[in-house]
């Protein structure tokens, strides 16, 4: 024995001899137990009845309570089944249309394209077709330019270099090549 209980146990003796110290008590008067007894009997013989039903109708009401709410889970279930079958039908409704609207998108987006490719062809033929009138015009711009430039220097020269017998010759033989003509 060690000396940690040797102290317990010499401490608990000293406490059920003094006044007011606890311990057990075998006297069945003086602890009142006949009276507990007399007392839990009573309780139990007179309250079962309305105990037994007070506790039957909670059970009821619990199991009232659950059985309700069994019947809605299984009514939600159902319900859920309902949806998801709903949600099926309605994909199956819906594939065929977004498969059409995206033939569609990619048809238009195909014919902006080639509309765009067509506009782009028309104005590249318009600019050349702009350009090589421009160059037809600018060449004959220039080539009237170079005949008027050579006419006044035909001019010019002639004026200079020829002398009135040459001019005269040149006038009788156009009278005499208008003479043949008629």
């Amino acid at each position: 024995m060690n000396i940690a209980s040797g102290y317990f146990l010499n401490a608990l003796s000293l406490l059920s001899h003094s006044e007011g110290g606890f311990g057990f008590n075998s006297d069945i008067f003086e602890t009142n137990i006949i009276n507990l007894a007399i007392l839990w009997f009573g309780l139990f013989t007179f309250l079962k009845d309305p105990l037994t039903a007070t506790l039957s109708q909670r059970k009821e009401t619990a199991q009232l309570i659950i059985q309700d709410a069994e019947e809605q889970l299984e009514q939600a279930k159902l319900r859920l089944a309902e949806a998801e079958k709903q949600a099926s039908q309605l994909n199956l409704v819906l594939d065929p249309i977004k498969k059409e609207a995206d033939a569609s998108v990619e048809r238009v987006r195909n014919s902006v394209l080639s509309q765009g490719k067509k506009d782009i062809e028309s104005i590249a033929l318009g600019a050349k077709k702009q350009i090589f009138s421009l160059e037809n015009q600018m060449k004959e711009e220039v080539f009237f330019h170079i005949v008027n430039l050579s006419l006044k220097r035909v001019q010019s020269q002639l004026e200079t270099d020829l002398s009135q017998e040459m001019q005269l010759k040149i006038i009788d033989a156009s009278i005499s090549r208008l003479g043949g003509l008629s």
